[in-house]
């Protein structure tokens, strides 16, 4: 059973001026609340593995937290969570959908791209496997 860690991957993205810049951009933006849904991250440091530590949170929250920082870097943009809740719903119908003209680099709850990926490992987080074993 892992245990929550006292560090908050939420604080450290909120904290972060290339995060916070980043998510101005709306796929990007997407894409950080797509790979806060259906995951869990540990912080990269040795006692935090040892202690098998983990961060995730609820799709709404994700949501949140990704409004949260669009909002406090241009607070014009006045969103909420529903902005980006179940966003990658319609992206997966799409993806099956020969006829889609879906442009967007939208992706659907549960994936991290390998931009998302490296800029969380530069945070100091890193994504846990659900099949990985902890002794």
């Amino acid at each position: 059973m892992p245990f929550n860690t006292t560090r908050s991957l939420e604080i450290d993205l909120m904290s972060s001026d290339l995060i916070r810049n980043k998510c101005l951009e709306l796929d990007y933006a997407q894409n950080l609340y797509a790979a806060l849904c259906n995951t869990t991250w540990q912080p990269i440091e040795v006692w935090e593995i040892l202690k098998n530590s983990h961060w995730y949170c609820s799709w709404r929250s994700a949501g949140r937290i990704v409004s949260d920082i669009r909002n406090s870097t241009n607070p014009t943009l006045n969103e909420d969570y529903m902005n980006f809740y179940c966003s990658g719903i319609a992206t997966e119908d799409a993806l099956w959908n020969d006829n889609a003209t879906n442009k967007s680099k939208h992706v659907p709850e549960g994936t991290v791209t390998q931009e998302i990926l490296a800029d969380f490992l530069n945070l100091g987080w890193r994504l846990v496997d659900e099949n990985e074993e902890w002794r």
